[in-house]
């Protein structure tokens, strides 16, 4: 936890970034402003007519083309209520490789919609090639004041956006997440609570007490003789969990602790620190003991699922309770547990935006124009429109039926009503929109509370309000799980998230072959401590064999990157 000091410090340094980086929205330490076009006599940027032509990814269910959808019709009609004579040519293409080609030949349309790209092509393509445009320039009150607004709201989120250039390429799609998912990416272990009454045990709160519950549970008897197995896990959830345990966060994690995470305010590489020792130690427990499966490091999806759905764990670590059928209520999802001498257990969130979705060509003859646009859709009114599409009776174009409430006060359309789509959903992405993948994501309350729930950030102590959007019971499998994780995480999270770590391409090339190396040693090497078949006490020349693949210099690489979030977030250079 962060001392009450250093919260007032960290929390002071993040005052004086927001002043610096919001007076005008741009930073002074950023790129220098480019020559852009001022506004004329009419208050335009441009008498021109203005033809934009946007590539966008589709549902690859949609069934209409790309120029029936209306948010860009209504966009044209937005622009002439303002002056402008904009015309909107739209292509859908779900071939990434077009996309890498007209990188490659430098023929990107104005705007490219509904790709993300990774860290590594924006530094190539953006600060490098210089292809894609750099919005730091026009990131001012007068062309962007609804990002702006944005980023002044969530400092964090342009600092993970910038480049280490200074430049920002891409735009944030902003999807603030509702009370009922508070916790985000915990990952979940469940036990069922008739098997702890049948060893007279209480829901586990230590490590000890949480390997003796598997112990106890090894010896349930089972009709028809089927085998136990205390615990059953899929993929990486319950490797998850204990990282979770041992105090790391910052990232969903990965499953040998190759991924980086935050721990004592510092970026770490879980498999290269002390922890990895106990984490070994701990999942060898359970291997050698049989308090997991035997073939657990080869059980296939299906089995696992089918091992859950028998009945013949105590103890499963999955998201929800899909697999436990009408059994839901005899689960107990297990909180945090302090593993390893370590004191303070948290859970990032889901992160609230997803970084670079819609990107534009740095040859576009209008980027004020493409600023006003896609500025529009961070208004409440752009992302209602965008979501959505019109009110019913309120479309300027007289093109779609327009949207209504039912009398549970959830979003209908005609064509919903009438059996021709299932969902709203189902028709936005037809006739309304893209992919929803642009701007500020509403939420509008159709049913729940509607009021506003504020929570305390675990780590920084600040508040967060989120709007309780659904009123849940424990009625069902879905808002039992839902349920369970608010009650038992909810005092444990926090909204820092590392975000994309942006490498320029000569920084990659020296560490690629090292993270490739330490990646698959820490794979390979992990299952046999796990198994036996490597012994523990090797764990100190495994330490030494990363050494030697470079792992120190591969920390420090993306410490380096990831020095200014940190010093943002918690006033060090973790």
């Amino acid at each position: 936890m962060i001392k009450a000091m250093k919260k007032i410090f960290a929390l002071s340094l993040v005052a004086l970034l927001m002043l610096s980086c919001f007076a005008g929205c741009v930073s002074v330490d950023e790129k220098p402003a480019v020559t852009m076009a001022t506004k004329n006599a009419d208050g335009l940027y441009t008498t021109d007519p203005v033809t934009l032509n946007i590539i966008v990814a589709r549902h690859p269910e949609a069934t209409t083309s790309a120029d029936q959808i209306w948010i860009f019709k209504y966009m044209e009609y937005w622009f002439a209520q303002q002056g402008y004579n904009v015309t909107i040519n739209v292509q859908d293409s779900n071939d990434r490789t077009q996309i890498n080609l007209m990188m490659n030949s430098d023929s990107l349309p104005d705007i490219v919609w509904g790709y993300s790209l990774s860290a590594t092509d924006t530094v190539h393509y953006g600060a490098e090639e210089g292809l894609i445009l750099d919005w730091t320039p026009y990131l001012n009150e007068e062309l962007m004041p609804n990002l702006c607004a944005q980023y002044a709201a969530n400092p964090s989120m342009k600092a993970a956006q910038t480049a280490p250039d200074g430049g920002i390429y891409g735009l944030p799609y902003i999807t603030p997440y509702p009370y009922s998912t508070i916790p985000g990416m915990v990952n979940r272990v469940f036990v069922r609570q008739s098997w702890l009454d049948e060893f007279g045990l209480s829901v586990p709160k230590t490590q000890d007490e949480f390997i003796n519950m598997l112990r106890a549970f090894k010896n349930k008897k089972l009709e028809g003789g089927k085998k136990v197995i205390p615990l059953v896990s899929d993929a990486n959830f319950l490797e998850k969990y204990l990282w979770t345990c041992l105090g790391y966060y910052g990232s969903d994690g990965t499953k040998y602790g190759t991924g980086f995470m935050i721990k004592d305010e510092k970026v770490q590489l879980p498999c290269y620190t002390e922890d990895y020792r106990e984490f070994v130690t701990i999942m060898h427990t359970l291997y050698s003991e049989g308090l997991i499966a035997s073939d657990y490091f080869s059980m296939s999806s299906a089995t696992a699922t089918a091992k859950i759905n028998e009945g013949v764990c105590g103890a499963h670590a999955w998201w929800t309770l899909q697999y436990v059928d009408d059994e839901y209520a005899d689960q107990v999802l297990l909180g945090p547990i302090p593993m390893g001498g370590n004191d303070d257990v948290y859970v990032s969130r889901l992160s609230d935006f997803t970084p670079s979705t819609v990107w534009v060509s740095s040859k576009t003859k209008y980027p004020e124009v493409v600023a006003l646009m896609l500025d529009f859709l961070y208004s409440e009114e752009g992302s209602m429109l965008y979501m959505y599409g019109p009110k019913e009776g309120e479309d300027p174009l007289g093109l779609v039926d327009g949207w209504y409430y039912r009398e549970d006060k959830t979003i209908t359309t005609k064509l919903v009503e009438e059996g021709t789509y299932s969902l709203m959903e189902l028709y936005a992405r037809d006739y309304i929109r893209p992919h929803d993948c642009a701007g500020f994501r509403v939420d509008p309350v159709t049913n729940g509370t509607g009021e506003i729930i504020t929570y305390k950030d675990a780590v920084t102590g600040l508040d967060y309000n989120v709007i309780h959007d659904r009123t849940m019971t424990r009625s069902s499998n879905d808002e039992w799980w839902r349920l369970e994780t608010i009650e038992k995480w909810t005092s444990y999270a926090t909204s820092i998230r590392l975000p994309m770590a942006y490498l320029d391409s000569d920084t990659l090339a020296v560490i690629g072959d090292k993270a490739t190396a330490v990646n698959q040693w820490v794979t390979q090497e992990t299952a046999k401590f796990i198994s036996g078949k490597r012994p523990l006490s090797d764990i100190d020349k495994f330490f030494d064999e990363l050494k030697g693949f470079g792992v120190e210099e591969y920390i420090a690489t993306y410490q380096a990157a990831y020095a200014g979030f940190m010093a943002q977030t918690y006033g060090t250079n973790g």
